[in-house]
């Protein structure tokens, strides 16, 4: 799966669900809200702010998303 890339000015919530839905050949407006998966203002403040690389991941939908401070998101299928 190709990985997306975020900008210190995007809002990381919306890259992250239309990365996602992307994957899963649906709407982000239908899916699970991404709050539900992780606590997005907490994951900004730690992105935006960190003083050496960080990565965050979750599982969201059928999925484990991996965020870095760097900007990359990425996402493997969880096998169920």
């Amino acid at each position: 799966m190709a990985p997306a890339l975020f900008e210190e000015e995007d809002a990381v919530g919306a890259v992250l669900a239309e990365f996602v839905a992307s994957l899963l050949n649906e709407s982000a407006l239908t899916m699970e809200p991404l709050g539900s998966a992780v606590d997005l203002d907490a994951l900004v403040t730690l992105l935006r702010n960190a003083e050496s690389r960080v990565e965050v991941g979750f599982p969201y939908e059928p999925l484990y998303v991996t965020v870095s401070s760097t900007g990359l998101v990425t996402a493997e299928v969880v096998d169920g």
